[in-house]
């Protein structure tokens, strides 16, 4: 009785798992065919890529960042966090600007941020388990922060006042920035490997990158 208890508690369990996972299949629109399934569940990280001006004189494009939420119907929902605008104009203006969500729409009950975006604007779709998010937020830092220290470290091993150079100092300053490149590198790949990506247009955001579909639920392949 126990055994059976136990299976229809797993059961269940793994039922409203299931019910919360959303799963689309995408197709390779150029080269071989080929399918793949997008598989997401709540508090996926997101990042999703919209070209909105492609011509002579502008290129735009924006990035939504945040949090699956869920879909209905065609309409995928993000709690968002922030939205990344580019802009690169013919006489070489370039704009690069950071809104936060608060700035463009109102919390819900549940204090988040919630946007609704039809799957037929997504021309770029990246996730990855939240757990290992934050890899793309401190890579850059630390190897900024490492060859920073890396290029200075020679001036601050240097003692002006005796005009010599301080080179057992010197090698812990370098081991410290060498360690840092070498894990801001490491967090790079990591982060990289557990992230997938789909991209919706032809030569956008990458030149020579796989183009995808959704099926007949979602973008409607050509």
């Amino acid at each position: 009785m126990k055994k059976l208890m136990l299976l229809v508690v797993m059961f269940v369990i793994g039922f409203a798992m299931n019910a919360q996972t959303w799963k689309a299949t995408v197709h390779r629109i150029d080269g071989k065919p080929r399918e793949k399934t997008v598989k997401l569940i709540p508090e996926k990280s997101l990042e999703i890529g919209r070209l909105l001006i492609n011509n002579d004189t502008l290129k735009e494009n924006k990035y939504l960042y945040g949090h699956f939420r869920g879909v209905i119907g065609d309409t995928l929902q993000m709690n968002l966090e922030r939205i990344r605008v580019k802009s690169l104009h013919t006489n070489g203006t370039r704009i690069d600007s950071y809104i936060p969500a608060k700035s463009l729409i109102a919390p819900g009950p549940d204090s988040t941020y919630v946007m609704n975006i039809s799957l037929d604007e997504i021309d770029y779709l990246a996730y990855r388990n939240r757990s290992v998010a934050w890899l793309a937020e401190t890579e850059d830092y630390v190897l900024f922060s490492s060859l920073i220290v890396l290029i200075v470290s020679p001036f601050i091993c240097y003692d002006y006042k005796n005009q010599t150079f301080n080179a057992e100092r010197y090698q812990y300053w370098g081991l410290g920035s060498t360690i840092g490149i070498v894990t801001g590198f490491s967090l790079q790949i990591l982060g990289g490997a557990s992230q997938k990506k789909f991209q919706f247009q032809s030569s956008w955001p990458k030149e020579k990158a796989k183009v995808w579909s959704f099926d007949k639920d979602g973008r409607k392949a050509p």
